[in-house]
């Protein structure tokens, strides 16, 4: 997990593994352990400095700002599920995590999408390994409470997502585009020159970028909403 507020980095939480961290009787066995150290970047004065514990101790916790508020998910205990069901607000000023409403049905750890849209937090995800599907939820801040999920019908395996002008855009890594409408919950596919896997969406200074592969070479291609292309 890391994100950046106000001008300083905060990194940690989740796992590490490697041979012989677990048993030095057998130094061939690869295991994880779980870890939950939180540390924040200074970028003036190039230093770390070692925060209180997160309350993430497995897997990669994802995070998200909305109105400087930082809104995080992730997984605290061993549970059996393997789902990430914890979702935190971490306060930078105190150093605090408070834990909010759970996010609807499971959220398997793999392709989970946070993004900040119109103030509200929007959740891309697969409910478990053996489905193909990707579902869309909302969470409320002022309400702490989250939307029933929609179902994103569109196939391929969802590689990128961003907002932008009360649009939330997805791209799969068949390197279609499609926009998807919190009002009307409807989707729609957008023609790009992309056509490979591997592809990338974000932003930069306010613009949608996606990068891929078109006709045998890696490009990025700025994406005009007015003109689409």
């Amino acid at each position: 997990m890391g994100f950046e507020n106000d001008g300083i980095g905060y990194y940690g939480a989740g796992y590490y593994g490697g041979f012989n961290i677990c048993n030095a009787e057998n130094p061939n066995t690869w295991c994880y352990l779980p870890r939950n150290d939180f540390w924040q970047f200074n970028s003036t004065t190039n230093e770390w400095s070692q925060l209180g514990s997160s309350p993430y101790k497995y897997n990669r916790p994802r995070s998200v700002i909305v109105n400087n508020k930082i809104f995080t998910l992730g997984k605290s205990n061993q549970n059996i599920s393997y789902t990430f069901h914890d979702f935190y607000e971490y306060t930078p000023s105190d150093d605090q995590w408070q834990i909010k409403s759970q996010p609807p049905l499971g959220v398997y750890p793999s392709n989970i999408r946070l993004i900040n849209h119109d103030s509200f937090v929007y959740m891309i995800f697969r409910e478990n390994a053996l489905s193909d599907d990707e579902w869309i939820a909302s969470y409320d801040p002022a309400l702490d409470s989250w939307t029933e999920p929609v179902e994103l019908l569109f196939e391929g395996v969802l590689t990128g997502s961003y907002s932008l002008d009360n649009i939330i855009y997805v791209i799969n890594h068949l390197g279609q585009l499609f926009t998807y409408g919190p009002s009307s919950q409807n989707i729609t596919e957008i023609e790009t020159p992309l056509s490979a896997q591997s592809m990338i969406v974000f932003d930069y200074n306010g613009q949608l970028y996606i990068g891929g592969i078109s006709s045998g070479e890696d490009k990025f291609y700025r994406f005009d909403p007015d003109f689409t292309k």
